[in-house]
C-alpha cells in the first residue's frame, strides 16, 4: 500500500513539474513576443536606430544609420541583406597568393574587405594602403561580359565612411572591351555595408 500510494506521488510530482515547465515556457515566449511588439513600436515613434530599447551605440549606430539611409523610405531591416554581386557575375573560389603583411590601416577593416571578397581572384591586395582589387571576372553564361571589384580602406578608424568600394563593368564589343556605361551604386553600397558589418562583428571578437 506505501509503495502503491509513494509511486503516486511520484507520478503526481512528475506531472507537476511537467506543467510547471510548460507553464514557464509559455509565459518566456509570451513575454518575449510583447518585447518585440514594444520594440516594433517604438521604432514607428524613434526610428530603429534611434529607439532607446536597443541601446545601439558607437559604431554600430553610424552602420545602422547607413543602413536606413540606404534602405530609403521603407526603413532598416534587423536581418542581414545577401550581397548581390552574383546578380552582376559568377564568382570562382580560386582564393590568392598575394602576400599580407602588417596592416597600416584599420585592421577589422582590412579583415573584413579581405572576407568579403574571399570567391574572387585577387590582383592587388595592399593593406600598406588599405588597396584592394579583383582580377577581372567573367559570367559564365556570357563571356562577352565581364567585372571588376576595387576597395578602399581610408581610415584607420572603425568608422562607417571607412570604406568606399567601386565596380568597373565591361562588355565585349567585335573584340574590344568597353565600359557598360552602368552605374553600380547600390551594389556599391551593399558591398560598404557587407564590409563594415563584418568589421564590427571582428573588432567585437578583438
Amino acid at each position: 500500500m506505501f509503495s502503491q500510494s509513494h509511486r503516486l506521488t511520484q507520478k503526481f510530482l512528475t506531472n507537476l513539474s511537467s506543467f510547471t515547465i510548460l507553464l514557464f515556457s509559455f509565459l518566456v515566449i509570451n513575454c518575449a513576443g510583447n518585447f518585440e511588439k514594444e520594440l516594433e513600436e517604438l521604432d514607428k515613434i524613434y526610428g530603429y536606430c534611434d529607439n532607446p530599447q536597443r541601446n545601439i551605440r558607437g559604431a554600430k549606430y553610424e552602420i545602422c544609420k547607413d543602413k536606413e539611409r540606404a534602405a530609403g523610405p521603407s526603413g532598416v531591416s534587423d536581418k542581414k541583406e545577401a550581397l548581390n554581386i552574383t546578380d552582376i557575375f559568377d564568382g570562382f573560389n580560386n582564393g590568392s597568393n598575394n602576400a599580407i603583411v602588417q596592416a597600416a590601416v584599420n585592421p577589422a577593416l582590412w579583415q573584413a574587405s579581405l572576407e568579403a571578397m574571399q570567391s574572387y581572384d585577387l590582383k592587388f591586395a595592399d593593406n600598406q594602403g588599405g588597396y584592394l582589387q579583383t582580377e577581372w571576372i567573367y559570367q559564365s553564361s556570357n563571356p562577352n561580359d565581364r567585372c571588376l571589384i576595387k576597395i578602399q580602406i581610408t581610415t584607420q578608424e572603425l568608422i562607417s565612411n571607412g570604406v568606399k568600394s567601386s565596380f568597373n563593368c565591361e562588355k565585349n564589343n567585335n573584340g574590344i572591351w568597353e565600359t557598360d556605361g552602368i552605374d553600380y551604386i547600390q551594389e556599391e553600397k551593399n558591398l560598404n555595408l557587407r564590409i563594415l558589418e563584418l568589421a564590427q562583428e571582428y573588432a567585437t571578437l578583438q
